[in-house]
């Protein structure tokens, strides 16, 4: 990243559910690629989608477009397993991807997802919260949050951070599309929910399993610290997550068993393989 570059935090309203996964099923029936991002663009309006270049962005800092071999704007292997998927798990497997692809070793790459991070898990350590009431309260701890991650980060200036509300509604649709859902549409109330897809928390556990030191074949024991980090990811309800991996141990045994080890410490698992997209077909 040249020292010149600006970071910048807001996400874009235009990288919606709306606008993505339409677009990314016919580019997947059609097998299409474009020439250039213009091109892209040109096509989703002619879909009536939205043409803003911030809807690719966003697309493309989750792995789910890409410039090919050949240097075509094309979907990725992710994002063609991703349109498999059944519509209703499809913006899971987003916030999912949303969530994590944000990473510390390189703080200055897709900045925006660290917002996004950010704001899923004040929600959740509200636990219940009007959405729109404090959205003016919740992007201002944001933007002074910055200070502390970025302020040795070239390109990083906390005079020109720029996150709002209207920043917190680009995640907001993405929670909007979750199912069983997060957000009360007559209250704009979020809370925290008993169940998620297992296809969610496998991917979670594998993910949080990564963060804090698992590895493939041993033991991995859910401590109280790592049960939070996954419930924060998946929206869940602390409670219920051993329920909702009853769902996942049997679905996902090529992937993932029950631990060998005793449960005096907690409920272990063993991951076979760190789970990935194509597990979950």
């Amino acid at each position: 990243m040249a020292k010149s570059d600006k970071l910048t935090f807001h996400i874009y309203t235009e990288g919606s559910p709306q606008n993505l996964l339409p677009l990314f099923r016919v580019m997947f029936e059609q097998d299409l690629t474009f020439d250039t991002i213009e091109d892209l663009r040109a096509f989703t309006k002619d879909l009536g989608l939205s043409a803003a270049k911030q809807m690719n962005n966003l697309a493309e800092w989750i792995g789910l477009l890409e410039k090919n071999q050949q240097g075509k704007f094309a979907l990725s292997e992710s994002g063609k397993l991703l349109v498999q998927l059944k519509p209703t798990l499809q913006p899971e497997i987003i916030h999912y991807l949303l969530y994590t692809s944000w990473q510390p070793a390189h703080p200055e790459q897709n900045t925006p997802l660290w917002s996004y991070r950010q704001v899923v898990d004040t929600y959740w350590k509200y636990n219940q919260v009007d959405v729109v009431d404090t959205a003016s309260q919740i992007a201002e701890e944001i933007n002074n949050n910055t200070s502390v991650i970025f302020s040795e980060v070239p390109g990083y200036s906390f005079s020109q951070v720029s996150f709002s509300n209207k920043s917190i509604r680009g995640v907001r649709i993405w929670l909007d599309a979750l199912n069983p859902p997060v957000i009360d549409e007559k209250t704009n109330t979020f809370s925290r929910r008993h169940f998620c897809p297992p296809e969610l928390l496998l991917l979670a556990m594998g993910w949080v399993a990564q963060q804090t030191e698992g590895e493939v074949g041993i033991d991995f024991l859910l401590t109280p610290t790592r049960r939070e980090l996954i419930c924060q990811l998946c929206l869940l309800e602390p409670n219920t997550i051993d329920s909702v991996l009853d769902w996942v141990l049997p679905k996902y045994s090529k992937v993932i068993l029950p631990g060998t080890s005793a449960g005096v410490y907690g409920r272990f698992v063993r991951f076979l393989k760190w789970p990935e997209l194509v597990d979950l077909l």
